[in-house]
């Protein structure tokens, strides 16, 4: 917490780069009002995130932070229809409106949604590390089919193109 607080008091921005899950004692932490920008980055649906860590619950949104981006991280070989078809129900269906006002356990809504193209051989899970590579034109065609949910701003990020909106 002193390094983040040292650099506010430098007047530097704070980004928190995070899967979504955090453990339940997360919120004790100081550092949490210093965050100006989060970027929780959706690797599976929440189901998939239980899984993983019995303690732990998708990440609360700081009431201080200016921006908040959910980022999609697109794998083609893990990311079926009908997979993705949930996801983007689990989302429609829970995210609230106003997430400056919905500090709590819940999913919130966004100011951007990004759908991120796989980086082959940053993945954890080895099996992914030699997948086929969604290009630009799927990306696109993925970050429309989560165009409904409230969001300020959709876009798409690729290594070619950088980030896009659409």
């Amino acid at each position: 917490g002193r390094i983040i607080k040292y650099a506010k008091d430098k007047g530097l921005k704070v980004k928190l780069n995070t899967n979504g899950l955090v453990h339940k004692n997360v919120r004790k932490n100081i550092f949490i009002p210093y965050v100006d920008y989060m970027n929780i980055s959706i690797k599976g649906l929440p189901s998939d995130y239980q899984k993983v860590l019995k303690s732990s619950r998708v990440f609360s949104v700081s009431p201080h932070c200016n921006v908040l981006e959910y980022s999609f991280v697109y794998i083609p070989a893990l990311w079926t229809k009908k997979r993705i078809d949930r996801l983007h129900t689990f989302l429609k269906e829970t995210i609230s409106y106003d997430w400056r006002a919905a500090f709590s356990s819940n999913w919130s809504r966004p100011d951007i949604f990004t759908v991120e193209q796989m980086r082959v051989g940053n993945c954890l899970d080895s099996q992914y590390n030699g997948c086929r590579v969604p290009d630009e034109k799927e990306c696109i065609y993925i970050a429309k089919l989560f165009s409904d949910i409230p969001s300020r701003k959709i876009r798409i990020e690729t290594r070619e193109f950088g980030r896009k909106g659409i």
